[in-house]
This record gives structure tokens, C-alpha cells and sequence, in this order.
């Protein structure tokens, strides 16, 4: 610092000290989350979700390839409701691969987003709803779903084959009622939680596939109701995403 006069060092060093607190401090606060809500109130079914609610992507699971057919989909005025009364191997799910945060304007893909739903599951036999990571669309993802009866159940899917990968019994699992599912992402654990515990982990081991989208689903024989859907999203990785993907 030769030839700097006492003034010089003295402001040099304030401005590295007050650059420094800002950094400290912008480390401390929690990032900024963006949150999309769906509550289905005074909704049709063409409504919801943006209006991007579609039948078609519907699972042929287990070699069933006519399983649209066996699917209807409505709203009561407060939830959306999807029935199957016919087939009980039968698999529906919804991708929402974009959504509008907060000022409604602007789309940004969901990738690595966290999903919760609140889910009323009166099934008959085998089947559940709940939620979905990775692409339905593209043929690789999780399904966790919670049935009538206390049990969650988690399906995997990648290329043409979708299979049960574990399903047990819960006591958060409420039997009958209404139960609050919520997945959250690590960089490399996938959580899943029935109203508010955490229930089920499971290791990121899809290196070829990224699991990355978000989504909704369910299986099986039975009536199933989804309400006040939520995704959320944290600044970082919308950040880490670029811009958003289209603005209005």
C-alpha cells in the first residue's frame, strides 16, 4: 500500500469490511421461495392448473393399452376428482411441467421443484393417489401414493415397464380421510412425507433419466380427490434455470 494516504486506507478498508457483512449477512437469510398454489375452488376440470389439464397422458400399466377409457376426471367445486370403476391395473397421471409463480406472467419449468397435495384416496383392491416426480410423458418417473386403508405404495416407471417398487403400512397415514402428501428433493435423496412426516426415502440413483419434473397421479380401482395443490420453487434454482421459459 505504499504511497496511500491514511483517508485512502481508512475508506479501502471500510468498503472490504461492509462488502464482507453484506455477504455474510446474504448467506444467512433463507433463499426466496416461489410458490404456486391450485386450490380447484369454482373451477371446471378445463380450469384448473392454468387451464393445462389434458386426459390423454394416461399409463398403460401392466399391458393394458386401452386404460384411457377407463378414467373420468371432474371437479365438485372445491377438489378435482379422478375416478377408475373399471380396471384395476390402470394408471392416470397429470405432468406439470411449467407453472406461473407469483406475478402469474411468466412460465418456468418446474425442474427440481418440490410438490405437496392433499389427497382422498377410496380405493377398492390395490391403488392410491399422490405425486409424481420425473416425466410421465417420457416414460420415467416415481409415482408415491397413499390408498384408503393406511398403506403408501410407490411405483417406478422407466421405458415400458412400471412396477411396484415397495408399499407398506404407515400410522401417519390416515385410513378413509384426507392425507397431506409432500415431496421435497436433496441433491441426491428424493423425501416423501404424509402429513408432515417424513415416511419414505429414496436414493437418486437414475444417472441416465433425471427425475426432475413434478406431477400428480394415481392407480388402481377407486375415486380419487386432490386438493390445494402446491409447488415451490427457490430462487437459486430458478437462477440456475436461466429465464423464464416464456412470458405473456
Amino acid at each position: 500500500m505504499s504511497g496511500w494516504n491514511s483517508t485512502t486506507k481508512i475508506y479501502t478498508f471500510a468498503a472490504v469490511a461492509l462488502l464482507c457483512l453484506v455477504l455474510t449477512v446474504r448467506g444467512m437469510l433463507p433463499d426466496t421461495q416461489h410458490v404456486y398454489l391450485e386450490t380447484f375452488d369454482n373451477k371446471t376440470i378445463d380450469e384448473v392448473i392454468g387451464g393445462r389439464f389434458v386426459e390423454k397422458p394416461t399409463d398403460p400399466t401392466w399391458r393394458d393399452r386401452h386404460a384411457k377409457k377407463y378414467w373420468s376426471f371432474s371437479t365438485d367445486g372445491h377438489r378435482m376428482v379422478w375416478k377408475n370403476t373399471q380396471h384395476p391395473n390402470s394408471t392416470h397421471f397429470l405432468d406439470i411441467p411449467w407453472i406461473a409463480y407469483d406475478d402469474g406472467i411468466r412460465l418456468f419449468a418446474v425442474n427440481g421443484a418440490d410438490i405437496s397435495v392433499t389427497v382422498k384416496a377410496q380405493t377398492r383392491g390395490r391403488g392410491g393417489a399422490g405425486v409424481l416426480i420425473g416425466s410421465g410423458m417420457s416414460g420415467h418417473y416415481w409415482l408415491f401414493v397413499v390408498d384408503g386403508n393406511g398403506n403408501y405404495h410407490l411405483l417406478r416407471k422407466m421405458g415400458r415397464n412400471l412396477q411396484p417398487a415397495t408399499r407398506a403400512r404407515h400410522p401417519a397415514i390416515k385410513m378413509g380421510a384426507d392425507n397431506r402428501i409432500s415431496y421435497v428433493r436433496t441433491e441426491d435423496t428424493h423425501i416423501f412425507s404424509v402429513n408432515g412426516e417424513e415416511v419414505l426415502r429414496v436414493p437418486n440413483i437414475e444417472r441416465r433419466h433425471a427425475l426432475n419434473g413434478v406431477g400428480i397421479g394415481a392407480f388402481g380401482k377407486g375415486s380419487y380427490e386432490f386438493d390445494d395443490l402446491k409447488i415451490t420453487q427457490s430462487e437459486e434454482n430458478l437462477e440456475s434455470l436461466g429465464q423464464a421459459i416464456l412470458s405473456f
